[in-house]
């Protein structure tokens, strides 16, 4: 049985999205410890495939989860894969839903606001086009 290699620095591995599960339970520990990772590894990825969104915004402090995904993006993420792309997207979507879900009144007033004038300005657009449809037909 082939040992598998020890995760010692995010640039000694390949950087490949799944090739992290190919690496021991100690050996990403190891990396764990090292890199000052808040959640481990294994549980990043096993979260981010579920799109378990809920199980990091619940974390303690959001920084802190917002540094270890950059880390673990930065070391161990191969971005020109299907995996790594799915990753970035599933990150951007966490990082959206926490700004909408803690945004006060007022910004939450001024960004409804903002969406409803656009939509106002599309319906309008689309009725002068309509109008203007219906008398060229006419």
């Amino acid at each position: 049985m082939s040992k598998k290699p020890p995760l010692s620095k995010a640039s000694t591995i390949s950087n490949s999205l799944s090739s992290i599960l190919n690496y021991t339970n100690e050996s990403l520990t190891e990396y764990f410890k090292k890199n000052a990772l808040i959640i481990s590894p294994q549980t990043i990825l096993e979260k981010s495939f579920a799109n378990d969104y809920e199980y990091f915004l619940s974390q303690g402090n959001f920084l802190k989860v917002v540094d270890t995904l950059e880390k673990f993006q930065e070391g161990l993420v191969d971005t020109n894969t299907e995996a790594g792309k799915n990753f970035v997207q599933f990150k951007r979507q966490l990082y959206k839903l926490y700004e909408v879900r803690h945004r006060s009144m007022l910004e939450h007033e001024a960004f409804s606001f903002k969406v409803e004038r656009r939509n106002l300005k599309q319906l309008y657009k689309a009725n002068v086009e309509y109008v203007d449809e219906v008398a060229r037909y006419n």
